[in-house]
């Protein structure tokens, strides 16, 4: 057996016997795991609390490290940038600390999921990840936190500290939907144990191209384990309604950094996977309990490294080439015509994938996962049919054109070659076939208190160690 050491995390976890389990949700009693203000990495942790068309949410999220903009999930947004006010809340050793957000960005990839593409699992794209502006920057007391950015898969096998605002329960029971949050700040411990692609269940029955960090929540019994490992015992951490956005930290040779943001969780069952569950969910718990998946947003995906990093440098969106302040078709064209230009020389904003290099692949990915769609889709209704053969067909020969008229190759004609790229993908539809019961971190929560200060305190180390079975 071995012992695994996250140093300078400043949470030291308290000892517990008891077998029961407790839900951020954790694997102890309830009520523990809560973070005392002053922790280093839990103050980075804030609040967000959202009005998006009268819907009222409450999410976690992370101060970044410009202390101007935080980090949370996008589906925290409803998946649209607009119509949505909301605010961010700090506790400090001076007391809350609450500022505006003024702008409200969710990654592209994730709002045309929600539009259109596969509006039954907009979250499993693996891009749901949201930036908020602040109205100013957020004071000095309040830590800011960097993204981890190695995209060599170290995140795997490594322990993560998750810190969340959500729901309280235990994990032989998970949480109890008819019990208010009572808005507490907690933090426990879980690692990443594969990918999305990497279970055969999963990659076979949604083929999409997703990077999602997937683990269990164990109970210490291989009768509740999913992946290998048996945890992490009383320290162990599944995220549960309000949790949604949270960072998942790791150790990393720079420091604490953020490898994760809280997306969602199924019942392993619910996915094709042999049922592991401690409980059924029976109308009021058993969301949460042992046994259960929990499905991260990886970070350091070059789609989502590139969003976060662009939009806190220079204020763009990711795939917005023309600078119209959408992703849209029109993007694909610009794109297209940059390229076959040479014009893009210098220009590292336009390699949307981070590869060195600008080319076909950055369109591919700009058409496939930010668009979420294929090559001739013309009238962009995330499908390739018979509509956009006859808007190809009414168009062929013009000059001058782009893709809404049928140029899907970006030579500035619709020509016989825009025919047969179309003819490739004809029949192209949506990644929507996948139903299950799901739930994720927002969809269940309800209307929160404002949130308080004065949180039971943990005590206060310079590491801990945590022993890993």
């Amino acid at each position: 057996m071995k012992w695994l050491v996250l140093p300078v995390l400043g949470i030291a976890l308290v000892s517990l016997a008891s077998t029961s389990v407790q839900a951020i949700v954790t694997s102890d009693f309830t009520g523990s795991h809560m973070l005392a203000v002053g922790n280093p990495l839990g103050d980075a942790v804030g609040l967000v609390s959202l009005q998006s068309n009268q819907v009222p949410a409450t999410c976690s999220c992370s101060l970044l490290a410009d202390g101007k903009h935080i980090l949370t999930a996008g589906h925290c947004f409803n998946g649209s940038p607009t119509g949505i006010s909301g605010a961010a809340t700090w506790e400090t050793t001076n007391g809350d600390v609450t500022i505006g957000v003024t702008q409200f960005v969710p990654h592209p990839a994730f709002v045309n999921a929600v539009n259109g593409s596969i509006p039954t699992l907009h979250f499993l794209v693996g891009h749901d990840l949201g930036i908020g502006v602040l109205a100013n920057e957020a004071p000095a007391a309040i830590p800011r936190l960097d993204i981890f950015r190695s995209t060599d898969g170290s995140e795997i096998g490594v322990p993560f500290a998750r810190i969340g605002y959500g729901r309280q329960g235990i994990g032989s029971e998970g949480f109890n939907i008819q019990v208010a949050p009572d808005l507490e700040k907690r933090g426990a411990f879980n690692n990443w144990e594969t990918e999305w692609q990497q279970v055969p269940e999963l990659a076979s029955r949604v083929p999409i191209n997703s990077p999602l960090l997937l683990y269990d929540f164990d109970s210490g019994s291989q009768e509740n384990n999913v992946f290998g490992s048996l945890g992490y015992g009383a320290h162990e951490v599944m995220a549960a309604p309000g949790d949604s956005g949270s960072p998942n930290i790791i150790s990393s040779s720079l420091g604490m950094r953020i490898a994760g943001v809280t997306s969602g969780a199924y019942d392993s069952s619910a996915i094709g996977l042999a049922s592991k569950d401690a409980k059924a969910f029976d109308g009021i718990r058993g969301l949460s309990s042992w046994g259960d998946v929990g499905l991260d947003t990886r970070v350091s995906s070059p789609l989502n490294q590139h969003f976060i990093d662009l939009y806190i440098a220079e204020g763009r969106i990711l795939g917005d080439i023309d600078l119209s302040g959408q992703v849209t078709t029109v993007d694909v064209h610009v794109l297209q015509q940059i390229i076959r230009n040479g014009q893009g020389v210098g220009q590292s904003w336009l390699d949307l994938n981070l590869d060195g290099s600008l080319n076909v692949k950055d369109t591919d990915d700009l058409v496939r996962i930010l668009l979420r769609s294929e090559y001739g889709d013309v009238n962009y209704d995330h499908r390739v049919n018979q509509t956009d053969v006859d808007i190809l067909a009414l168009h062929i020969g013009a000059t001058g054109v782009g893709w809404a008229e049928g140029d899907l190759d970006g030579d500035g004609a619709v020509t016989g070659s825009d025919l047969s790229i179309l003819a490739a993908h004809f029949g192209f539809e949506p990644d929507d076939n996948f139903e299950f019961a799901h739930y994720n971190m927002f969809q269940f929560d309800i209307v929160p208190e404002p949130a308080t200060s004065g949180l039971m305190a943990l005590a206060i180390a310079a590491g801990f160690g945590i022993r890993r079975r």
